[in-house]
């Protein structure tokens, strides 16, 4: 049996410690929460270019993107952490 360093254990050091699955779980979740939070921060960063033809349909879809993000972020941050599938 492994040993996790006790803080990876869900319920601190005196209890059971948290299993690979639960540990898979949160690293899979900060992995997705981190590039989200890139992914937003890359798309307020755009600028606008007026000029191009298709600048209307690329801010449009920049916006729904962000939108998009901001959702599954919003669903990961609230969600407990499931089990990881194999």
């Amino acid at each position: 049996m492994k040993v996790f360093p006790a803080f990876l254990s869900r319920a601190g050091p005196s209890r059971r410690r948290a299993s690979p699955e639960h540990i898979l779980g949160v690293l899979v979740n900060h992995s997705t929460v981190t590039r989200l939070h890139e992914v937003i921060a890359a798309l307020d960063r755009r600028t606008r270019r007026p000029g191009h033809p298709a600048e209307a349909a690329i801010a449009r879809d920049a916006a729904d993107l962000r939108t998009q993000a901001l959702a599954r972020l919003a669903q990961l941050e609230r969600r407990p952490i499931a089990k990881a599938s194999r």
